[in-house]
């Protein structure tokens, strides 16, 4: 059964993009299905993301992979390390596929059509916050005090969530996925959230970390100024620790996205 599923999930990924060069397609139709309880399959770009429970938030159990930003408009892609790295100046969104283009790739595969499947996309800042919304209809890119709020779900103190750098003890061991998990990792998923090491493509254009790190957006701005202006809020989860980093990422990296459900 499980080969079935992810033989169908393979279908409706390459129905959204170009397997050849990551390009999408067709625009989406930016009106999803309804969705009826968390749970549930959610459908969007052609896509259906598993979501979970966590308390009282439903969230993706997967990486965003969609090229559409939610009124159907593309997000900008494959861009060159000079453009990728100019992006946030010119308050461009864009998003990437691990190890994309000629970019320089530090660790893991440079398969770009199985970094998709298994890992979703990467997206900078600038796309994280565009007013179009990233997320579709219903969801939105989790705020800083979000994710805090998951964490002190999983028995992170009020006290050590409001702190930064590595917090917690074992709430990054329930959010990463298992070796029972696929794909896998090497936490417990206790949680349902499933995080994988994705990796992520560094402002300078390069690739780094697959299966290493994940790193993903807040929707949040950094906590100081000036580092606000070019900085926001992530949080990293890192492969032999289970701990959650919060902290500073410059807005011309590529991250990983998960969609949490509007209140």
């Amino acid at each position: 059964m499980k080969r079935v599923f992810w033989v169908l999930i393979s279908i409706a990924v390459l129905t959204s993009c170009n397997p050849e060069t990551n390009e999408p397609t067709d625009p989406i139709d930016p009106i999803s299905p309804p969705f009826v309880s968390c749970g549930d399959g959610f459908e969007f770009d052609s896509y259906v993301y598993a979501t979970v429970q966590i308390g009282g938030q439903c969230w993706f159990a997967e990486n965003l992979r969609s090229a559409y930003y939610a009124n159907g408009d593309t997000i900008p892609t494959l861009l060159p390390n000079d453009e990728w790295y100019d992006a946030p100046e010119n308050n461009l969104g864009a998003t990437t596929v691990y190890g994309d283009g000629n970019s320089q790739v530090n660790e893991g595969s440079t398969d770009e059509a199985a970094n998709l499947f298994y890992y979703g996309r990467l997206y900078n800042w600038p796309a994280v916050v565009d007013a179009r919304g990233l997320c579709p209809s219903g969801w939105h890119v989790p705020t800083d005090e979000e994710f805090m709020t998951l964490e002190m779900e999983l028995g992170m103190s009020q006290e050590e969530a409001n702190s930064t750098g590595w917090r917690g003890s074992d709430q990054g061991t329930q959010m990463k996925a298992s070796l029972d998990d696929f794909p896998s990792w090497d936490g417990t998923n206790t949680s349902g959230f499933k995080a994988i090491g994705a990796g992520y493509r560094g402002n300078g254009g390069f690739f780094a970390s697959q299966d290493v790190y994940t790193y993903f957006w807040t929707s949040t701005a950094a906590l100081t100024t000036p580092a606000n202006e070019t900085n926001a809020l992530s949080r990293d989860l890192n492969v032999g620790d289970g701990r959650v980093v919060r902290g500073n990422m410059p807005h011309g990296m590529g991250l990983s996205v998960r969609c949490i459900q509007d209140e």
